[in-house]
């Protein structure tokens, strides 16, 4: 039986009788720093353990509001790259298409992260496989500027090339050009630079032809060059058309171009609602501005909801039980909100803690925690926990006391 087969062991059809010896084929044993035996983790599991946490290792590293993407400088030891060596690359992009429709990672970097891998791998349907699912995988802004940057860095490391071939251009090409150009340009005035990569980068490098879409010549217009020369370009071209999306996609970027330029937060706040943009769209110089939260946080998931809570203290949002705090609150007692969120238990547990501490890690920002908050994000841990489906298996739970976890972590 293959090593990677063997990463759950069911015990439910074992019946132990005293002093009966019995023998389970499990993963192989090696011995530890301190000689004790422990069991290696194999591949799969290993894979699986990054998509989750987004480490491979068994020490997962919780920093000030979630754990960080630990990506190996070596991408030939990671576990994706074994498993496609050994031909199970098709296997890891369907456990990756699950991954991405049911938001089950916690740290988003790591799903773009294995499809980069894949993207780049030797076996040509692999690789081929990968690049189709560019547009399912890749179903938020960011992630197609992380899958960009993963992939430039993954081709340099095996191939010592930036590895834009063909099929890598035709499916970035194609998340651009196969959904509507407004929801593109949604997205992409709402997310424009991941990890120094902007959307004009990937432009440039995809080599996209906009052929004869307006929307879509309007778009990479925006993107290459701004607003103003796309208006001059296009102003006379779209008073004669008759395409609504193209009218709309350009009254879209003007708002955009007002929110930016725009100093007073009442003004800003009136483009927030008439037009239903997130706070991706907030300028920099806005982004600390409680009027401008007050308008948001009828629109906040309840993720960026219970992040932003230390923030929202901070600059003056929540104050003496006001109307935004009973908000707030509201949603937290809501077992429906909770529901629908399908967030982990453990997300309002860490923010939990984050809350009731009172002060950022770097003590950058300090608040004074209201208990009513506290007592509802305790609600929420313990309303959450039917958001955990039922694996309807028997789960072996093992304690590690040997003096290898004697060491400082």
């Amino acid at each position: 039986m293959d090593e990677d087969d063997l990463d759950l062991l069911l015990f439910d059809q074992l019946v132990l009788e005293p002093q009966q010896a019995v023998t389970i084929e499990a993963e192989p044993l090696v011995l530890n720093s301190e000689g004790d035996i422990r069991l290696v983790a194999t591949a799969t599991s290993q894979l699986l353990r990054f998509l989750t946490v987004g480490c491979e290792e068994g020490n997962v590293k919780v920093y000030n509001i979630s754990p960080s993407l630990t990506t190996p400088d070596n991408v030939n030891t990671t576990a994706v790259y074994k498993l496609n060596e050994n031909g199970k690359g098709l296997s890891v992009l369907s456990t990756l298409v699950k991954f991405a429709k049911k938001g089950n990672a916690y740290v988003e970097g790591a799903i773009p992260y294995v499809l980069a891998v894949c993207a780049c791998s030797k076996d040509a349907k692999v690789k081929q496989d990968a690049l189709n699912h560019v547009g399912v995988i890749c179903n938020r802004p960011r992630m197609i500027l992380e899958f960009v940057a993963y992939c430039e860095e993954i081709s340099k490391n095996i191939s010592r090339t930036s590895g834009w071939g063909r099929g890598r251009k035709r499916a970035v090409q194609k998340w651009y050009s196969n959904k509507r150009s407004y929801e593109v340009a949604f997205a992409v005035t709402s997310c424009s630079t991941v990890n120094h990569w902007s959307h004009k980068d990937v432009l440039r490098l995809c080599h996209l032809n906009p052929a004869n879409s307006l929307c879509l010549k309007i778009l990479c217009m925006y993107i290459a060059r701004g607003y103003q020369a796309t208006e001059n370009a296009f102003r006379d071209e779209i008073a004669k058309s008759d395409e609504a999306d193209a009218i709309k996609l350009m009254e879209l970027l003007g708002v955009i171009r007002k929110l930016k330029n725009s100093t007073v937060a009442a003004d800003s706040c009136a483009l927030i609602e008439k037009h239903n943009l997130t706070w991706g769209h907030i300028p920099c110089k806005l982004r600390n501005n409680a009027e401008v939260w007050k308008c948001l946080i009828p629109k906040l998931g309840m993720a960026a909801l219970i992040r932003n809570l230390p923030r929202f203290h901070h600059i003056g949002v929540l104050v003496n039980g006001n109307i935004w705090t009973k908000q707030i609150l509201q949603r937290l007692f809501n077992d429906d909100s909770i529901e629908q969120s399908e967030l982990h238990p453990y997300s309002f547990l860490l923010h939990h803690y984050i809350y009731a501490k009172g002060e950022s890690a770097r003590k950058e920002m300090k608040w004074i925690p209201d208990p009513l908050i506290s007592q509802a994000l305790d609600a929420a841990f313990y309303t959450a926990i039917p958001n955990v489906k039922a694996t309807n298996k028997r789960i072996c739970i093992t304690l590690d006391a040997s003096k290898s976890m004697k060491a400082h972590i």
